[in-house]
This record gives structure tokens, sequence and C-alpha cells, in this order.
């Protein structure tokens, strides 16, 4: 070992984000942060481990902590690193090609009126846009930040916005075939509805933290197929895809958050490409089409 070694590739923080170089990592993601348990070493070689890992460089040495697997690759540079460690967790899929072109994000998508006369604009303009990205609006007139631990009765967890989409289909057929926009809705990692936050609970699907302990618990396969099977009919109405936000309170939530929504769309349509946005980053997603 060498003590001027640098190691690079960790992931980063509000702290740390103009910093390249790290002395540690872990398994860590939260709002505008994601760490995970990686690294490459000026060395010529990089390290990935799992299971609640963590790394610390102490003078020449590298000391992991809470480790169940450590793989160690040979890698002369930051490009061999990136493909060892896609050989271990999967190589990124091919997005749809309209994932890589112009996307609007915004708020405030408040009216079926307001879309219908936004959208155009964007056509007008010459703006090379493919699609756009609506946050709450799109499936309930209110957020559910203040959403109890026992839900709203009224809440619709899969449903439309009546203010926005009161003809779904009918509007998102339009907006594909006459303007060639796809919409893409933001989707929380929790339930809201009384009814259906009391079936998860009697399931055991529901993890502790989040909003008043309403996230669901993505890694068990039941939920999934209850997920997938609750959420399908968006795919079939036309919303090409999903900004996932808030999904933190466990490591891993995000990478089976998308692999939810990824079994939806298979059960549906086997060849079609999956396309996310998210908010934080684990090892693995990459495999999926989620960014």
């Amino acid at each position: 070992a060498d003590s001027s070694a640098v190691y690079y590739g960790s992931g980063a923080g509000q702290s740390n984000a103009g910093t390249l170089s790290r002395t540690s990592g872990f398994e860590h993601v939260e709002n505008r942060e994601s760490d995970a348990p990686v690294y490459w070493s000026s060395q010529g070689y990089s390290a990935i481990g799992l299971q609640t890992a963590s790394w610390q460089a102490q003078g020449s040495s590298v000391v992991w902590s809470q480790i169940d697997d450590l793989y160690l690759i040979p890698a002369a540079d930051v490009d061999a690193s990136t493909r060892g460690m896609w050989s271990i967790t999967g190589a990124p899929s091919m997005l749809p090609r309209w994932a890589l072109g112009f996307l609007a994000s915004r708020w405030g998508w408040n009216s079926e009126e307001y879309i219908n006369s936004t959208l155009p604009q964007f056509r007008q303009g010459n703006y090379p846009i493919d699609a756009y990205i609506s946050d709450f609006s799109w499936f309930t007139a209110q957020d559910d930040y203040n959403c109890p631990s026992d839900g709203w009765s009224w809440y619709a967890d899969f449903g439309y916005s009546n203010l926005t989409y009161p003809h779904p289909k009918e509007q998102l057929s339009y907006y594909r075939s006459a303007l060639n926009m796809r919409m893409m809705g933001i989707r929380k990692p929790r339930l809201c509805n009384t009814q259906l936050l009391a079936y998860a609970r009697s399931q055991g699907w529901l993890v502790e933290g989040g909003l008043n302990g309403r996230d669901l618990n993505y890694s068990i396969p039941a939920m999934r197929e209850w997920y997938s099977k609750n959420q399908a009919h968006f795919r079939t109405d036309g919303v090409a895809g999903y900004w996932n936000d808030e999904g933190e309170v466990y490591y891993f939530q995000f990478y089976w958050w998308n692999l939810a929504e990824v079994e939806t769309l298979q059960s549906l349509n086997a060849t079609d490409r999956f396309f996310s946005i998210n908010r934080a980053y684990t090892p693995g997603m990459q495999r999926m089409g989620a960014v």
C-alpha cells in the first residue's frame, strides 16, 4: 500500500460536492446526497463493499467495517473501475430515445386548462421538448406532507386529480399524438389513503421512519406485486415514466421501488424500455434504466 494513494468515486453530499477525492465512504442516501461503499484507487484497483459496509483510509491502509462481501477489481483507470462495478451490479440499460431529449420539470400544472394552454407554447417557441414532468398536482389536489399515520379517507394514491387530469386517457393520448410530448409524474414511496394504509399495515408492508410511518417496504415481493397491480393503469393510460422522490428512509429503498415499477412495465410489455428519475442512487439501479 502507498500512503500517497488517492481514492475516487464513493459519492458526494452537500458538504463535499466539489471534492473529487475521498478518504471514506459508507452506505448513505438523503436529499442531495448519495454515498456508496466503493472507490477507485490511484494504486490501480477498485473496491466495492456490500451490506452496510463502510471504508476509511488510514495511512497506507484502507479499513473496511460491517462488511459481508468485498470485491477487489484490477483497474488501471476510472473507466476500468466503472466497468468492473457494472460487471458486479449490472450494466446500464439502454434508455428510451425520448429520455435523452429535453424534459421540462416544474411545479404549477394546476388545471387542465393551464396544461392545455402551456404545452403548445413549447412547440410554438421551437423548444425540442420530448416530455414534461409534473409534481403532486397530476394525481392529487393536495400534497400528503400533513397526512396523519392513519391517512385520509379521500386521498387517492393511485388516481388522478380532477383539476389537472379529469380525462387522463384522452388527455395523455392527445398530448402524445398532437404535440409529441410524454408525461412523467412524481411518485412518493408512501401511502396516504386510509384504507390502503390499513391494509398495508395488516400485511406488515410498512417501514419505520418517513412521514408518520407511511413508507412502503419495497423489498417484500408480495408488496411489490400489490403495488405493481395498483399502478399498472398509469402505464396503460399513457404515463411514460416516473420521477421518484423522497425515497431515503432506508438505503436500498430507491432500488426496490424501481424494481416494483419495472415489474409493472414488464407485466404489460416486456420489450418497453424503462426510465425513471430518482432523488438518490444506490448501486444496481443503473441496470433498470433508473437515473
